[in-house]
């Protein structure tokens, strides 16, 4: 069977919003959608440049997700308390703080996401922690030299019954080697997605399958500063840290 589906951009709005159980039925049965030319290359370039330069001009910090919490990045290298173990920095944007505009770029993924919730289109869009529910941008870089990310699964929701990943990196360009994948079960071989995309296409698949980052470039040297590596933004609406419930969080699985 093949559980990667090659789909163009206008088609798989119409999949979605017209035949919705016929689209949901794929996910939920493991396929994963790779949506051709979502968006424009300049604008995902641009995304990566101006992260990019936030990092060369701040420092890295964390802060937990409750009213008042700022835009910040932060490198995460096997930071024992998190979720899901990772090598990768991280940025966070919240639509409350000042760059609030960027998340019009990508509103028509919230706007998807909350259609197949059976929600309004702008649910979630402009709540702040408080409310329990929030809609965030968060964009992972994996830097070559080992960037990697545990084999997890992420919470399937009334509002989030899809995973969106934008691919912001070209294979064989910005990497050569290891790369975002996820597996049907434990033990089967993994289904790799980077090679089936390229920078500006979409990728759509439940987030309750197992998936993960292979080791970028492992052979090597580990370099932080450096620009390339495995980029993916990920427009996402998730229960900020109000809610203390840990069935709302990712949880890293074993491979076996």
């Amino acid at each position: 069977m093949n559980h990667i589906e090659e789909i163009e951009r206008a088609t798989f709005l119409e999949l979605v919003y017209g035949r919705r159980q016929e689209f949901m039925a794929a996910i939920d049965a493991g396929l994963c959608y790779v949506v051709k030319r979502f968006y424009p290359r300049e604008l995902i370039l641009e995304m990566r440049d101006l992260m990019t330069r936030w990092r060369r001009e701040t420092a890295p910090s964390w802060h937990a997700c409750y009213d008042g919490v700022p835009d910040y990045h932060r490198v995460n290298d096997l930071y024992p308390q998190s979720y899901v173990k990772a090598r990768m920095r991280s940025f966070y944007f919240h639509r409350f703080n000042e760059r609030r505009a960027l998340f019009e770029r990508f509103k028509e993924i919230f706007e998807l996401k909350n259609f197949l919730a059976g929600e309004p289109r702008d649910a979630y869009y402009d709540t702040v922690p408080s409310d329990k529910v929030i809609s965030r941008l968060t964009c992972h870089q994996y830097p070559r030299g080992g960037g990697w990310l545990e084999e997890h699964v992420d919470p399937v929701s009334h509002f989030a019954k899809i995973q969106t990943l934008v691919q912001a990196s070209d294979y064989g360009k910005d990497f050569r080697s290891g790369g975002v994948y996820y597996r049907l079960s434990p033990g089967a071989d993994p289904i790799m997605l980077d090679e089936r995309s390229e920078l500006g296409d979409l990728l759509v698949l439940s987030p309750g399958v197992r998936h993960g980052v292979m080791a970028i470039d492992p052979e090597r040297p580990l370099d932080w500063e450096a620009d390339d590596g495995r980029w993916m933004i990920l427009p996402i609406i998730i229960y900020s840290d109000y809610v203390k419930d840990p069935a709302t969080k990712p949880r890293g699985v074993p491979t076996a």
